[in-house]
């Protein structure tokens, strides 16, 4: 008896799911309108800083420019327990030349 009341309530369950899920009676959702889209941003690639910081703010566009070959980035030195200098950088590149003795 109990599992015709189980299977039962799933199938009750089911019917109910299925027909609760149904697309009937729903309208698709509306896009915006251009009044409204355009109030808040007029170009979709553009970033507004807050007002707060606005006046602190210089914007230029972005330009493709030569970047010189040397390049100073702080780095570590550090040493190991086998007696090896192990050198890093915090940006990818190579290390050509160190101005730096341990001690």
């Amino acid at each position: 008896m109990s599992g015709r009341l189980t299977t039962a309530g799933m199938v009750a369950a089911a019917m109910w799911l299925l027909l609760s899920c149904g697309q009937q009676g729903t309208d698709p959702p509306k896009p915006h309108s251009t009044a409204e889209t355009s109030a808040h941003v007029t170009d979709p690639h553009s970033i507004q800083p807050p007002p707060a910081v606005r006046d602190r703010v210089r914007v230029q566009p972005a330009s493709l420019r030569a970047v010189s070959e040397t390049v100073t980035a702080p780095g570590e030195v550090a040493l190991d327990l086998k007696q090896v200098a192990k050198i890093t950088s915090r940006i990818e590149g190579q290390v050509e030349q160190i101005h730096v003795q341990l001690g």
